[in-house]
Order: structure tokens, then C-alpha cells, then sequence
């Protein structure tokens, strides 16, 4: 019903808008729009998946000046964008002349987005860059963006590597060029290394290592008559290949093993806990060992330990078995 309801407003807000703006300014704008959407049901950001091999990284967005004379070439200008509220480049300011610059001078926009501006004549005076004519405009990106093959917008979706065995080994949330949402990676076998959450790039949120291995429950007793497996993970795993005939390890059974290892009280090792705000360490920072036992206890507060506290797990190991499940 939600998804309904804001299908029709959308809708609604093209029927609006047709008759204000030609379609074609209509479809670009309606493109940038739900490029930098989460919540749109038909979004990139939710529907959207792509190869990792696809994208690519651009620096910010700058001009760049080229003296075309064979010797002598001028050094040091350097063009500041004055810009709209929407980024949009509307003037070339001259922050620096440099020097020794020729009658010939080609000034290129390069970085992100670079692709959508055109500049013309430079202008020399004294050896040094007074103006810059600009014939086409674009948005002006002031930090690196990722992109899709040559498209004109930022990359906003999924992005994907996969094992031989279609088993995802890393997947990466973006909005608009900028990783948002959660990176995460994996084993072939579907064990988890780490999940990493973002805000606009920074790193914001929980951001949880493990190990790459599994620790089975305490109760499982691989002596026991009616066992014939050494853990409780290589049990589940010989499940797996009689219930997906023989297709294991891959993304489906993987999943069903990680569920059903889960649902008998086995863990994925874990490694390191942290919670992040704004690119900063923020809140509980927690360590474990290979027994995923707590190490250490920190919390920081924007970026600064404010609290540490050690484990010894070693001395839990030497209680009796009745005192060791006590001290969990």
C-alpha cells in the first residue's frame, strides 16, 4: 500500500511539472532526482546492481591549463569555479595568473563530471591567464565521485564482486558517487568478514570485523555416538550438499548453511566492534579473541577514548565448567 501511495505521487509530480518544463529538462531533472533517492521503491539505490568492474573513481572537478608553446611553457594559474546552489558552474574566477604564459593556451576541465563542460578562448595578458570563456556547463563535483562507464551521473546502486561460484565476495552501497548504506565482505563459503556502514563516505555507524571462522556452540560434542563430524560447521556443510544436490558451496546454499549453523547456536568468530559518527570513533570500540571471547572494552567520544577496560578470557578457560558458563 506505501509503495502504491508513493508510486502515485510521483506520477502526480509529472503530470504537474510536464507543463512548466520541456520534457527533456523534465527527464534530466527526474533523473538527478531519484539518482540521489534512497526511498523511491524504483530508485537505483534499491533496484540497481552492477559488475564492480564497471565502475570507476574520479577526483573532484578542477580546470586545468595547457600552454601549447614548444619552450617556454607558463606555469601557476589557477581558476576557482563560482558556482549556483545546485553546483551548477556558472563562472571561472582567476585566482592566480601564473606566468610566462604564451598566446596559445587551452584550458580543459578534467575530474568528475568533466565530461559535460566545454571551455573556450583563454585570454593572455603579459604572460599571464585573465579569463576563460565557457561554452558548456555541468555540475561541479568538489571531492572524487564513482561512476558507471562513461554516464554523466554519479554512480548511485549496488555494486557487486562474485566468486566462481556465484557466492557475492564484496558489495557496496553508493548514493551518488558517494558510498552510503553498508559495504560488506565474504568468504567463498559465505562466511562473513566484515560490514561496514556509510554516510555520504564517511564512515558512520556500526562497523563489525570477523575472524573467517566459526565457533560451534559449547554443547556440541563431536565424541558423541550419534556424531560422525568434528564440528558442528562441517555437519551442516555435508547437509547442505545432499539438500542442493551436490551444488554447494554456492550463494543460495551458503546462505541456507550460515541460517541453519546460526539456528543451532553456532557464531562467525568475531573480531572487532566499532561504532562510528561522522569519520570518527564514536561509542563502544570492542576486541575478541579466536575463542570469541572479549579482549577489551574502549568507548570514544568523536574520536578520543574516553574509557578502556581489559579481559583476561584465558582465566575463564581454567574455571570449572559450572563457574566457566557463570562468568559468560
Amino acid at each position: 500500500m506505501k509503495k502504491k501511495t508513493i508510486s502515485m505521487l510521483a506520477l502526480l509530480t509529472v503530470a504537474f511539472c510536464l507543463p512548466f518544463f520541456g520534457f527533456g529538462d523534465f527527464a534530466a531533472s527526474w533523473r538527478a532526482f531519484i539518482n540521489g533517492s534512497t526511498w523511491i521503491p524504483f530508485s537505483p539505490y534499491v533496484n540497481r546492481v552492477e559488475d564492480a568492474s564497471k565502475l570507476k573513481r574520479l577526483d573532484g572537478t578542477k580546470v586545468v591549463f595547457e600552454d601549447m608553446a614548444l619552450f617556454w611553457k607558463g606555469y601557476g594559474a589557477v581558476a576557482v569555479p563560482q558556482l549556483t546552489k545546485g553546483d551548477e558552474l556558472r563562472d571561472l574566477k582567476i585566482a592566480s595568473g601564473g606566468s610566462g604564459y604564451g598566446s596559445n593556451v587551452k584550458a580543459t576541465v578534467v575530474g568528475a563530471g568533466a565530461n559535460q563542460f566545454e571551455l573556450g578562448e583563454v585570454t593572455v595578458r603579459d604572460g599571464r591567464i585573465v579569463a576563460v570563456e565557457i561554452i558548456q556547463v555541468g555540475t561541479w563535483y568538489h571531492s572524487s565521485k564513482v561512476f558507471c562507464e562513461d554516464e554523466v551521473l554519479p554512480f548511485t546502486g549496488t555494486s557487486q564482486i562474485k566468486y566462481q561460484n556465484g557466492q557475492i565476495m564484496e558489495s557496496r552501497k553508493y548514493l551518488e558517487g558517494e558510498l552510503h548504506g553498508t559495504w560488506s565482505k565474504w568468504k567463498r563459503n559465505g562466511i562473513p568478514l566484515f560490514d561496514k556502514e556509510y554516510v555520504r563516505g564517511l564512515r558512520h555507524g556500526s562497523h563489525m570485523y570477523w575472524t573467517g571462522q566459526t565457533i560451534d556452540p559449547k554443547d556440541y560434542d563431536p565424541r558423541a555416538e550419534e556424531t560422525d563430524f568434528t564440528s558442528l560447521w562441517l555437519e551442516v556443510n555435508e547437509q547442505a550438499k545432499v539438500k542442493f544436490n551436490g551444488n554447494h558451496p554456492s550463494q543460495e546454499s551458503n546462505d541456507w548453511v550460515i541460517d541453519e549453523y546460526g539456528s543451532q547456536g553456532g557464531i562467525m568468530g568475531p573480531k572487532l566492534q566499532e561504532n562510528w559518527r561522522r569519520n570518527k570513533l564514536h561509542g563502544v570500540v570492542k576486541g575478541f579473541d579466536s575463542r570469541g571471547e572479549k579482549t577489551f572494552e574502549d568507548e570514544f567520544a568523536s574520536g578520543k577514548r574516553i574509557k578502556h577496560k581489559s579481559f583476561d578470557p584465558s582465566m575463564k578457560w581454567k574455571l570449572p565448567n559450572h563457574l566457566s558458563t557463570w562468568a559468560d
